[in-house]
């Protein structure tokens, strides 16, 4: 209507709103829907960022790996953890067999190189940086052990969607999102350790009880400062939390920027 409005401001003699609207479909049916572009090598690059994490979910509404999508020339490229990459194309393949499209791991993946900014330090302060941004990402260890509101999925932008329509998990993860009460999420936390800890280690409270699970951690000032995403229950964020059973080292809270 607003479009035939502003036609009707310009050309007051012009067609009515139903001639409009029928002359108007005829045009878009003429468009192509896509668009080809040719460059020459070394000329330019365009990279398209499809928003800071998408996961794929099993039919129990459980995060199998996380990834970030990227579109380069006329193909897309996931970036997520390497040993993930076999599981991730077995949980891929058929609906590449339904779309008729081909999953290869790409051995030298340079294109990755482009989101780093120059200077931008180690890989070790990538994942930090990660981590302070409350960005979880899935290791072989967590496999279908999350769900995406337990890594607070909900809270990163364009990361789960709520109106897409029927997609594997939808009906749990939309339950949990208007009807569920969520007792575990995910914490950014701080500890002093001379080891770093695998994904999944277990965290416990003075009763030694279980209380949740490590999802990443990263070196922060030293190799004896670490900065961690955990998943715990939300009671037990006020109590002495430890690592692996053991009585060291004891997290400390620390604010997530979402």
């Amino acid at each position: 209507m607003l479009l035939w409005q502003e036609y009707k401001a310009t050309t007051p003699a012009g067609y009515s709103y139903s001639q409009f609207c029928y002359w108007h479909r005829q045009f878009v049916s003429s468009l192509e829907i896509s668009m080809r572009q040719t460059h020459k090598a070394g000329e330019k690059c365009f990279v398209d960022y499809a928003g800071l994490t998408v996961p794929i979910v099993d039919a129990k509404g459980r995060v199998q790996f996380i990834f970030r999508l990227f579109k380069y020339s006329q193909e897309y490229y996931l970036q997520l953890p390497k040993n993930l990459i076999p599981h991730a194309i077995n949980c891929l393949q058929k609906y590449a067999a339904l779309f008729k499209i081909k999953l290869e791991e790409i051995q030298n993946p340079g294109f990755i190189a482009l989101i780093k900014q120059k200077n931008s330090g180690s890989n070790s302060d990538y994942f930090l940086q990660n981590i302070i941004h409350g960005i979880p990402v899935v290791y072989p260890e967590t496999i279908g052990l999350f769900t995406p509101h337990q890594i607070n999925l909900q809270s990163i932008e364009n990361a789960v969607s709520f109106t897409k329509g029927c997609y594997t998990g939808q009906e749990i993860i939309a339950r949990m999102q208007y009807l569920g009460k969520l007792k575990q999420q995910m914490y950014r936390v701080y500890f002093n350790s001379e080891k770093k800890f695998m994904a999944g280690t277990k965290f416990y409270n003075s009763l030694r009880e279980n209380i949740g699970e490590l999802v990443d951690c990263a070196p922060d000032k030293n190799k004896q400062q670490w900065q961690a995403l955990a998943v715990l229950q939300n009671s037990a964020i006020d109590q002495i939390i430890y690592i692996n059973n053991s009585k060291e080292p004891i997290l400390q809270i620390l604010a997530l920027s979402y």
